[in-house]
């Protein structure tokens, strides 16, 4: 009776762990895979709002572009005020470094002062870097939202 209750409560284990891997996402990066050429679209909101459109293209960024771009109901592609537009330089900046190039280059964001002019403490681009990086995952796993025009 013993051996029965374990193996039908390790065989229930087992078929959980298997749905749950099963349904992990996969990671957004992954060595090897090319993502299918095409549009994306995705997303980060909290509070922030960043919604990100990047075509791709034998696995490179060939355009990424900003649908939306705000904060606590700033919409920084809008803004005229000088220290948003500061930080709108610096999204647009990582935005514009990924052209061109492979989508493994989405981890060189996670150093932002690499990249843009005004990384520091004070403007927080590392932040700003890490939600953009979010943005995109979200659309790499989301999938294509709209084949390549031929």
């Amino acid at each position: 009776m013993k051996l029965k209750t374990l193996s039908l409560v390790l065989i229930a284990v087992l078929l959980m762990t298997t749905v749950v891997v099963a349904s992990s996402p996969a990671p957004a990066v992954t060595p090897g895979y090319v993502h299918p050429d095409g549009t994306y679209r995705g997303g980060y909101i909290d509070p922030a709002q960043i919604e990100v459109q990047f075509t791709l293209k034998d696995g490179k960024f060939t355009e990424v572009k900003f649908r939306a771009l705000g904060y606590r109901g700033v919409d920084y592609l809008k803004s005229e005020d000088k220290a948003v537009l500061e930080v709108t330089t610096q999204y647009n900046d990582l935005a514009a470094y990924l052209v061109g190039k492979d989508v493994s280059a989405l981890q060189d964001l996670y150093f932002p002062a690499n990249i843009t002019k005004d990384a520091d403490t004070f403007t927080a681009a590392t932040l700003r870097a890490s939600k953009m990086i979010s943005a995109i995952n979200d659309g790499l796993n989301r999938g294509l939202y709209a084949l390549p025009k031929e």
